[in-house]
Formats: C-alpha cells, sequence, structure tokens
C-alpha cells in the first residue's frame, strides 16, 4: 500500500478491472431507469456525485500550503471532462445537443488515456491516488452511461462543435503553459514522470501540432459511426 504507483502493474490492472465493473452495473443501473421517473433521480445522483467530489478535491488543492501554479488550477483536461459530465447528467435533454456530445468526445475519447497511462506516482495509501480513479471513473462512465443508456450519438455537426470548444479551451490555456512552465490540457514543455503517449510525439513546441492533429483524427473517428447510420437509414 506504500509503494509508489508503478504503470501497468498489479495495482493498475486490479484499478482498471475495479473501473470497468463499476461501469457495467451503472450501465445496467441507468438502462433500468430510462424513460421512467427514476432516471431523473439517477441523473441528478450521479451529476451531484460528480460536482461534490471534484468542488472538494479543487478547495483541496488551492488551501494555502498545498497550492501548486502547476497543478492546483481546474485547466486539466479531465476538469473541462467532469464539469461537462456533471452539465450533462444534471440537465438531460435532447441527447443532440453539444453539452451532451462533448462529454462522448471528452470522456471516450481522450479521458481513457489518463486510466491506461496515468500521471500518477504515489500508490493506493494516498487520497490523491483514489480520488484520481474516481473522477476518471465518474467522466468516464457519464459517457458510456450516455451513450449506452441515454440514447447520445455521435455526429458531424457535434464533432466541429467538439472540435471547435476543445480548441478554444486549449489555445488560452498552452498560452499560461508556455508563459508559467505548466502542463495544463498536456500541452505544456515538461512531460510526465510516468511513460505516456506524449513521448513519442517529439520536442515541445513542435508537440503541440501532433496533439492537435491527432486529437482532431480521434474525433472524427469517433464520428464515423454517424455517417454508417446515416447510410444504413437512407
Amino acid at each position: 500500500m506504500m509503494e509508489p504507483f508503478a504503470p501497468y502493474g498489479q495495482t493498475h490492472c486490479a484499478m482498471l478491472l475495479l473501473c470497468a465493473g463499476g461501469w457495467l452495473l451503472a450501465i445496467r443501473a441507468a438502462r433500468r431507469r430510462r424513460g421512467t421517473p427514476r432516471e431523473r433521480r439517477f441523473r441528478l445522483a450521479f451529476g451531484r456525485s460528480i460536482l461534490l467530489l471534484n468542488a472538494a478535491w479543487l478547495a483541496w488543492k488551492v488551501t494555502p500550503g498545498r497550492f501548486d501554479l502547476a497543478d492546483s488550477l481546474p485547466l486539466h483536461l479531465c476538469d473541462a471532462a467532469w464539469m461537462a459530465a456533471a452539465w450533462s447528467l444534471l440537465s438531460g435533454g435532447d441527447p443532440r445537443r453539444l453539452r451532451h456530445q462533448l462529454v462522448y468526445y471528452w470522456g471516450l475519447g481522450l479521458s481513457p488515456l489518463g486510466l491506461l497511462t496515468p500521471d500518477l506516482d504515489a500508490g493506493p495509501a494516498t487520497i490523491g491516488f483514489w480520488v484520481f480513479w474516481i473522477r476518471h471513473w465518474q467522466i468516464v462512465g457519464a459517457a458510456l452511461v450516455n451513450l449506452a443508456a441515454f440514447r447520445v450519438r455521435p455526429s458531424w455537426r457535434a464533432f466541429l462543435g467538439a472540435c471547435a470548444v476543445t480548441a478554444a479551451l486549449v489555445a488560452p490555456v498552452t498560452l499560461l503553459n508556455a508563459a508559467c512552465g505548466t502542463f495544463y490540457f498536456y500541452t505544456g514543455p515538461s512531460l510526465p514522470g510516468n511513460p505516456t503517449p506524449l513521448d513519442l510525439l517529439g520536442r515541445w513546441p513542435l508537440r503541440i501540432l501532433w496533439i492537435v492533429l491527432l486529437t482532431a483524427l480521434l474525433f472524427f473517428l469517433m464520428t464515423l459511426p454517424a455517417a454508417f447510420r446515416r447510410k444504413r437509414g437512407a
């Protein structure tokens, strides 16, 4: 329990399996409640749990003695993703709206990379370890529930919207990273301590271009089911 976290070790594999089991249970629960009065209660409970955990974690990180400019600001990708996930669950409504689609692209496209290549150095004996895994479980779980139970489906309009919103967030954060040496949204000059796909993208700042292009390509590939769905419907 006191040992540092090791990527792809027993602890990492155990947490991935635990997350997968939790996602299956969440999807099953959401499907049972879809279209009934209990759906709203499920949405509210899930959305509020996301808000509560992340608000408490943010408040803890900005307290005197713990604040770190490189980590404490809510400017990480997972921060944007948890906000979108909570908004989607709490608001409900038309699944074609961009607020729901963002959870699909960020929650299923980008956030799983954090689970597969965690930027963690502490093990299960620390609060940060559990908060990291619960936060990411919530984000991916919200995206899976939206997709499997609440009929959120990708579209080319959503693809353009997700690209636009992501770019609008990345641009100012990248300027902050360049000025302060921070690493928000993965576009800073430094790299995580653990191995990640970013290690393969070359030096900064050219690495930023590859991140942008690969993100757009990933979103494009995630939207292809919309093309097949339209063709089949025609």
